[in-house]
């Protein structure tokens, strides 16, 4: 649209859609959102997209989508729909035909039958009155106790997952309210206890009696990964993401951060915390990425993990309630502008001393470029399991995976090999949604013009100024 408040003609305003109010203060407070768009792990959702599809199944007749932050998992979509009174509501049935036309990310993990919507006084849905969904998900049949010893190990996983009492061995994963992300825990928590699964296991075999043979069948043939288990150094290629990020030539790169504010029952031995902490950032090799913007943009791990700064502390002990927020976020905010990707760090720790009648809060900063919002769960384990630990004792973890240089390296052998980048690409897909997408074109040796296609790689602008949520920690260091 064009833009009034410009003194220069032709210049324009982009209409974001979100709702926003000035405080007395100046400052801009966001509100919502004008057309009920939502951003669940990074992708950003038209929940109307995912209503019309569901009002086309058969038998439903009026349908509502919204996004709710009361799972197990954190955000995820639930369905309410009304149907007509034959046939029988059948919710997996739903899911199922839904997938058949939309993305894995647009299938609601939960879809709620209602007699009736709630309506507002002006007679529109009332989306605030939608109940939250049963923490326990119905059962599509009785409850049948796991029999081997497979099953019993997959059945614990999947309750502790995702915040069940138990787990049957004819339960569907996905029916209980399980997605994508929280299967990458089970597949981590499987590793750990000896088990090999895959994403593709999952998705395929979708209830534990399944799984367990399949796992049964398949771990001995699981290839091993052969990784580098030591301090992983040296020059590296950028990978896509880091490409796009320098490409963009923002006006501050190294405040292109995510971060987290851990609420924290009791003080914490800062000794034995930041211990723990350079256990973490010597066995997540990225965290101790630099960057060379000067000549060329080039990448490396640094193999030396920093003594001092591991841990930093910010005394406000004395400051007093009515201003403890304001000083918090102040602080914060300095320490989140303190990243520098050519000097370092990229992740950083700062633990705030809030008085003896209020609890510790731990800060954990970390530049968008080595960490997204799957890598923060298993960081938080880690730092858990580290500091838990016995002093003098070896932790127990499983091996390294593939390291980001290890990675890279091979995507770039992979185009040297056939492949090339032809270009990028930046703009909506036929959701709406806005993507990232780069154009790979594949040589052929017989003379005729390349093929090209296009993979997308992810979002733009995921986080494009600094964000900080609040949890708990994990039991055990809390």
């Amino acid at each position: 649209m064009p833009d009034p408040f410009s003194d220069q003609p032709g210049q324009r305003l982009y209409r974001t859609g979100d709702l926003v109010r000035y405080r007395p203060d100046g400052a801009i407070e966001y509100l919502g959102r004008l057309d009920h768009q939502v951003k669940i792990r990074g992708v950003r959702i038209e929940l109307g997209e995912v209503e019309a599809a569901l009002r086309q199944q058969p038998a439903i007749r009026e349908a509502v989508v919204l996004a709710r932050r009361d799972g197990p998992g954190g955000a995820r979509l639930v369905g309410y729909v009304t149907t007509d009174p034959t046939p029988p509501f059948d919710a997996a049935g739903l899911r199922q035909a839904l997938a058949q036309t939309l993305p894995e990310y647009l299938v609601p993990a939960v879809i709620v039958r209602l007699e009736r919507l709630p309506l507002s006084p002006n007679g529109k849905v009332d989306r605030r009155a939608l109940p939250a969904p049963e923490v326990e998900a119905p059962r599509t049949q009785a409850y049948a106790e796991p029999t081997t010893a497979t099953e019993q190990q997959l059945a614990a996983i999947w309750a502790q997952v995702l915040g069940l009492a138990q787990v049957g061995r004819h339960d569907n994963f996905f029916e209980l309210g399980g997605d994508s992300i929280l299967g990458l825990q089970v597949i981590t928590q499987a590793k750990e206890i000896g088990l090999s699964l895959t994403p593709r296991h999952l998705f395929q075999q979708q209830t534990v009696e399944r799984l367990a043979a399949v796992v049964n069948l398949e771990s001995p043939a699981m290839p091993a990964i052969q990784a580098e288990q030591g301090l992983v150094s040296g020059v590296l290629p950028l990978t896509p993401a880091q490409h796009w990020l320098f490409e963009q030539q923002l006006s501050e790169p190294h405040h292109w951060n995510q971060s987290l504010m851990v609420t924290m029952s009791e003080a914490p031995d800062q000794a034995r915390l930041a211990c723990a902490l350079r256990w973490v950032i010597e066995r997540h090799d990225a965290l101790r990425t630099r960057f060379d913007l000067s000549n060329g943009l080039t990448a490396r791990i640094e193999a030396i993990v920093p003594c001092e700064d591991l841990l930093l502390s910010v005394d406000l002990s004395q400051v007093s309630d009515q201003e403890l927020a304001a000083a918090v976020s102040n602080e914060a905010e300095r320490y989140q502008q303190s990243l520098n990707l050519e000097q370092g760090p990229l992740f950083r720790a700062v633990l705030f001393d809030l008085g003896p009648n209020r609890p510790v809060r731990l800060l954990l900063i970390a530049h968008h470029l080595v960490v997204d919002g799957v890598s923060w769960r298993i960081l938080l384990e880690d730092l858990e399991q580290a500091y838990l630990a016995e002093e003098g004792s070896a932790l127990v973890v499983p091996p390294k995976t593939t390291s980001i240089k290890q990675w890279t390296e091979a995507a770039q052998a992979l185009a040297e090999s056939g492949y090339s980048w032809v270009s990028w690409i930046s703009g909506p897909n036929r959701t709406g949604r806005r993507i990232v997408r780069c154009r790979l074109m594949i040589r052929r040796e017989n003379g005729r013009k390349p093929r090209r296609r296009s993979v997308t790689w992810g979002s733009v602008g995921k986080r494009r100024k600094p964000c900080c949520g609040k949890r708990r920690l994990p039991t055990g260091l809390r």
